[in-house]
């Protein structure tokens, strides 16, 4: 039985055709470590934005008992380093959940933030109080229309919380144009045109493959 699991989802065609490109490298990476991996290409909350899918499905995920770790990858990610265990983002002394902090450029000004779109989780009892009080902020102030993001980001400021939610280095969500690192384990695009997402990740995974291809076999 695994002890983890990797998840994404999309919804719509041209958030599918991201997943299309995504999806074999990070299924590869959850059978390369012995994860579970899990797409949703479906709505779990209709009456919501569908960013919020995201909480969804990783509160299912967490309702798991066997599962120690989780990894959450939003569709326009791909992973560069499969030889790289995925637990090791928040094995100890590491905090139970793990983000990438990014500076959005936003009306002049430099927003940080703990960027959602690659979230790295270590199961402990407070884990799921974690994501149960983010999905209740639906409500929080949301000034550049994040929704989940920020009610993560907003959840994650709180006393109860301290300690919870720790600083990855980039090479967990190397994001073009915003905190590009040179030792990626996995890369993103969020931000970009979906255009531009598209065009990029079809160059990245043309680029994984043929090196790969090019190296001597084990």
């Amino acid at each position: 039985m695994s002890d983890g699991i990797i998840l994404q989802l999309a919804v719509g065609r041209a958030h599918e055709a991201l997943l299309d490109l995504s999806e074999p490298r990070a299924r590869a990476w959850a059978q390369r470590w012995g994860l579970d991996y899990r797409t949703q290409r479906c709505r779990l909350c209709a009456d919501r934005h569908f960013y919020w899918d995201k909480i969804a499905l990783i509160q299912c995920a967490l309702q798991v008992r066997s599962y120690r770790y989780l990894v959450y990858l939003d569709a326009d990610t791909v992973v560069e380093r499969l030889d790289v265990d995925p637990r090791s983002a928040v094995a100890l002394p590491a905090a139970p959940i793990g983000m990438v902090r990014h500076a959005a450029p936003i009306g002049g000004m430099q927003i940080v933030h703990r960027n959602a779109g690659a979230i790295y989780v270590r199961v402990c009892p407070q884990v799921p109080a974690f994501f149960d009080a983010v999905w209740n902020d639906a409500d929080c102030f949301d000034p550049f229309g994040w929704h989940d993001q920020a009610a993560i980001n907003d959840v994650a400021s709180r006393p109860e919380f301290d300690g919870l939610v720790g600083v990855l280095p980039d090479r967990w969500n190397s994001t073009y144009r915003t905190n590009e690192a040179p030792d990626a384990v996995v890369s993103a695009w969020h931000g970009a045109s979906l255009d531009d997402r598209l065009r990029l990740m079809c160059g990245a995974v043309a680029r994984l493959r043929l090196s790969e291809e090019a190296a001597p076999a084990a």
